[in-house]
C-alpha cells in the first residue's frame, strides 16, 4: 500500500485530501484508510482506533458496523481550534465512540459524535525516559524553560521575561522552540534561545531546569507540560484544558495574558527554594499517574464500555 500510495493512488489520494474538508488530511491518510478498510473486511467484531481523529479519520465511517466492527477516534485539538482543523464534521457521527484529551473538549465533540459517546482519557508520558536528572544541582539562579510552539502565547512570554529582568531576580530563561517569534525574546538579558536541538539535548535542558514557564492561548493535553512534570519541574502556565493534568501542589495557573502574575510567581520561586523543592517532588509523583501503562488501562476500560 505504501508503494501504491506513491504511484497508482498518488493523484486520487491527493484529490481526496483536497475534497474531504480536513485541514491536515493528506494522501498518506487516504492510503491508510484504504488499508484499514481492506483489513476490516477480513475481521469480525474488532475495534479500530484512529489515534489522530482530526486527520486520520474521514471516509472510514462508511464501514461502521460492518461485520460487527466498531470505530473509535481520539481527538487532540482544543475547541477554539477544532473548527479550523475539521471544517467538515458530518462523518464523525459514524464513530461508535470518541476519546478526548481534556474535559473542555467533551461538549464540543458530543455535538457530532453523540451524547454519552465521548470519554476523557488523558495523554500519557514515558516516565522512564522523562525523569529527573540524577545529578541535578540546585544553582544560585533559577532556570526556567519554555518549550514547544503549538498554541504558545509568545507575547505574554516576552512580557514575563521583561518583568522578571526588571526585578533583578536571579532567573535565566531557556527557549526550546523553532518559532521565529522567539527571536525578539532572545535579545533580552538572561535568555538563551535554542531553535534546534537533538532529542537528547532537548531532554537535558528540561531535566536541568527548575521550572516550566509556558503561557498558552488554549490547550488540551500539552506534551511539554507532561514531560516537565515527569522530570520534576514546577509548572507555571495558563489555565485551560491542561488544568485537568495539574494540581496546586506543583503548579500555578493564570488567566490568558496575565504576565504580571506569572512573573511574580517566577520571582517567588527564585527566592523560596524550599517551596520549589516541594513542588518538584509533587510534579514527579503526579506524572507517575500518567504513565503509558496507566493510560493504556483506561483506554481498555473505554473499549469495554461497548463490548470490546
Amino acid at each position: 500500500m505504501r508503494l501504491a500510495g506513491e504511484t497508482v493512488f498518488r493523484l486520487p489520494a491527493k484529490l481526496a485530501g483536497w475534497y474531504c474538508g480536513l485541514y491536515e488530511y493528506s494522501r498518506h491518510n487516504c492510503v491508510d484508510e484504504i488499508n484499514v478498510g481492506m483489513h476490516l473486511m477480513c475481521r469480525k467484531e474488532a475495534i479500530y482506533h484512529f489515534l489522530y481523529g482530526e486527520k486520520g479519520f474521514r471516509f472510514s465511517g462508511c464501514l461502521s458496523g460492518i461485520r460487527g466492527n466498531r470505530l473509535v477516534a481520539s481527538f487532540h485539538h482544543a475547541p477554539s481550534r477544532f473548527d479550523e482543523m475539521v471544517p467538515y464534521k458530518r462523518h464523525l457521527r459514524y464513530l461508535d465512540h470518541a476519546i478526548v484529551m481534556a474535559s473542555n473538549q467533551v461538549e464540543h465533540i458530543e455535538q457530532w459524535v453523540g451524547q454519552g459517546k465521548v470519554s476523557v482519557v488523558p495523554h500519557g508520558v514515558d516516565v522512564d525516559y522523562w525523569q529527573p536528572a540524577a545529578d541535578r544541582v540546585v544553582g544560585e539562579r533559577l532556570k526556567c524553560v519554555f518549550a514547544g510552539l503549538h498554541m504558545r502565547d509568545f507575547e505574554t512570554l516576552e512580557a514575563v521575561v521583561k518583568c522578571v529582568n526588571q526585578s533583578n531576580a536571579p532567573v535565566d530563561f531557556v527557549l526550546l522552540c523553532s518559532d521565529r517569534r522567539c527571536e525578539s525574546i532572545a535579545s533580552l538579558p538572561n535568555v538563551t534561545w535554542r531553535p534546534r536541538t537533538s532529542d537528547e539535548d532537548f531532554r537535558y535542558e528540561i531535566q536541568s531546569s527548575d521550572a516550566l514557564v509556558l503561557p498558552l492561548n488554549d490547550s488540551t493535553a500539552v506534551n511539554s507540560v507532561l514531560e516537565a512534570m515527569a522530570c520534576g519541574l514546577a509548572v507555571i502556565t495558563t489555565a485551560g484544558g491542561v488544568s485537568d493534568y495539574l494540581r496546586p501542589s506543583f503548579s500555578l495557573q493564570f488567566q490568558r495574558g496575565d504576565s504580571a502574575a506569572m512573573a511574580e510567581t517566577v520571582i517567588c520561586l527564585a527566592e523560596d527554594r524550599e517551596l520549589l523543592a516541594r513542588m518538584q517532588i509533587a510534579a514527579r509523583e503526579e506524572a507517575q499517574n500518567l504513565s503509558w501503562t496507566s493510560v493504556a488501562r483506561r483506554i481498555r476500560e473505554v473499549y469495554t464500555q461497548f463490548g470490546g
